[in-house]
Formats: structure tokens, sequence, C-alpha cells
């Protein structure tokens, strides 16, 4: 049931996935009111930490918060406080709280997490996912060589552990290169994404979403030399970003959008205004549908819409999630 559920939040069927974890976790209630028992602690945990996830893909982010936070205390209850399960919620309820804006209380998460981590795991796969964690949070406080350091860190454990040519290792080397990136070195940057799409291409091909991610990187640089050239190689990946979520997640999920309003905020720098004009309705139609109105992402299209035809926007700020950020890597 619960396998299903996950399934569907990774389709991006988000609604779907949400009520398929409610009705998961509200059978595992009736059981254990039946049985008069708690058997089913750690599936309840896993069905709360489930939900929590569906609820902030739509963008109801205390409610996931909350879905992370009861998960904890379940599985602190039925497990003890030092069971290393209890860093999925963890990085779960951190992720909520970045999502949130509220850095400082997500590092204090993450550091619960890999302190978990490192006590049970030492130098294992799922402790340099800790790391990875907590140098986002870091990063969004403008930590930047702090992060650098921590995400360094998971890069020599997934080199050990996985080795170099993993997708895992591609990640590390891809949130490296977006710390340069804030640290305003575009050349180390630039050198960090590019190997991260190199082993991308060797390990999960050139169709898959990581590729994506390495092509919109890359975009993103050029995009800030300015010149005709890198300007004209930025639309091609920024283009191949687009067909690839088009294939893998089709056209009315998060990603897809993400690549709509990437390309169509370049075109509109470019002077292109009806072919920019096209891509922002098609992704500001995309995070109504699925992240709903008010969600961070759907304001960044409507701001870039209103922008686009000259209009004041009365929307907030671009939210640091919009920027190239390290990536979030799933817990386990």
């Amino acid at each position: 049931m619960l396998e299903l559920a996950e399934q569907l939040r990774r389709e991006g069927q988000f609604a779907e996935a949400r009520a398929r974890f409610e009705h998961a976790l509200d059978a595992l209630l009736a059981f254990d009111r039946a049985s008069a028992a708690q058997a089913t602690a750690r599936p309840r945990a896993d069905a709360r930490d489930g939900l929590g996830r569906a609820l902030a893909n739509l963008g109801e982010l205390e409610a996931a918060l909350a879905q992370h936070e009861r998960a904890r205390e379940l599985r602190v209850a039925s497990l003890g406080p030092r069971d290393v399960s209890i860093a999925a919620s963890d990085l779960l309820a951190g992720a909520a709280l970045e999502a949130l804006q509220r850095p400082r209380e997500a590092e204090a998460a993450y550091r619960r997490a890999l302190t978990l981590r490192m006590r049970a795991l030492a130098d294992h796969p799922d402790t340099a996912r800790a790391y990875n964690s907590l140098a986002r949070a870091l990063y969004y406080q403008h930590r930047f060589d702090e992060a650098l350091a921590l995400h360094q860190e998971a890069l020599r454990i997934r080199r050990a552990q996985l080795g170099e040519q993993h997708p895992d290792t591609a990640t590390s080397y891809n949130n490296i290169g977006a710390v340069y990136r804030a640290m305003g070195d575009n050349e180390r940057a630039l050198e960090q994404f590019e190997r991260a799409l190199e082993i991308r291409r060797a390990t999960v091909g050139e169709q898959h979403p990581y590729t994506a991610i390495s092509y919109n990187n890359i975009a993103e640089l050029l995009e800030l030399e300015g010149d005709e050239l890198a300007l004209t190689r930025a639309l091609e990946l920024h283009r191949a970003a687009l067909a690839i979520r088009e294939r893998f997640f089709g056209e009315q999920h998060a990603e897809t959008a993400r690549s709509d309003h990437n390309l169509g905020r370049l075109l509109a720098a470019l002077g292109q205004r009806e072919a920019a004009r096209e891509h922002l309705r098609r992704a500001l139609e995309t995070r109504v549908t699925v992240l709903g109105p008010d969600h961070p992402e759907t304001r960044s299209s409507r701001r870039a819409l209103a922008e686009l035809d000259g209009e004041p926007s009365r929307e907030p700020t671009l939210d640091p999630q919009e920027l190239t950020a390290p990536e979030v890597t799933s817990p386990r």
C-alpha cells in the first residue's frame, strides 16, 4: 500500500499519492485499535512521512511538517531515541522547514539526523545524504565555506563507498558546483557541473531527469556570461532539459514546469516575447494545477508573466529555491 503511494508521488501524481497515504494511515490506525496494540508504529511513521512528502509536493508545507514531526514522535516512542530510522523523519522535517524558509530550524533537524547516522553508520551513503542536507541549510544561510566542507565530505564518502561513476557521486559534484557559483567562482562551478554531467551521461543516460538538472545548471552559468554564443548554448540546454522532462514526467509535472519557466525567462531576456509568453504561460498553468495557486513556484511564474507584459508585479521576490542550489536527495 505504501509502495504504491510512493510510486504515485514519484510519478508526480501528488493528490492521488496523498489520498493513498491517508488511506494507508487510516488502515494502520484501525488495525491498532482492533488489536489493542501498537504493532504498526513503524509503518504508521513511514505512512506519515510519505504523506508529508506528498503534502510538501502540493505546497502544503506546514501540514507536511506536522506529519514528519508526528512520524518522529512515533519512531522515538516505539524504537527509542537513538534508533537510526529517526534520521529519515528529521531529514524530511528539515526539508519542510527549509522550504518554509526557516533554515536555522532546518539546520537543527539535519544535525540531529547526521548525529544519528554518524553514530550508527559512520562512512555510509546514508550518512553522506545527511551531510548533503545539512550543507543545504547552511547554503541558504549564506554560510558557504561550511556548506562546501560538508559537500566535500559527502563526496569523499560517496567516492569511497559508491565509486566515481555513480549518480550520487554526480550529485555531490553538482552540489559543490552550486556552492562555488554562490561564492562567485563560476569557473570552478562550471568544472563541477560538467563533471556531474559526464557521470550522469555515463550512469543514467542522456534522457534522465538527473541529466536535465545538469543541463539546467550549466545553462544558468552560460547565461551569466551574456555573449551570443553562450546564450545560444544555454537556450539549447534549456530546451534539452525540457524535452527530457516532458518525456519522463509528462507536461503536467512540476519539473516540466520548471524547465518551461527557465526557458521562458531566457527567451524573454533575448527579446523573443511571444515564445517566452507561451512557455511562461504553460509553466504557470501547470504549477497552478500541480502545486496550487499560492505555491512559491506558482508565484514566480505569475510574476515573470506580469513583468513580460510590463505590469507591476504584486508577487514577492524570488524564492531562494528557484535559484540553482544543492539538490535534495531522498532521505532513507
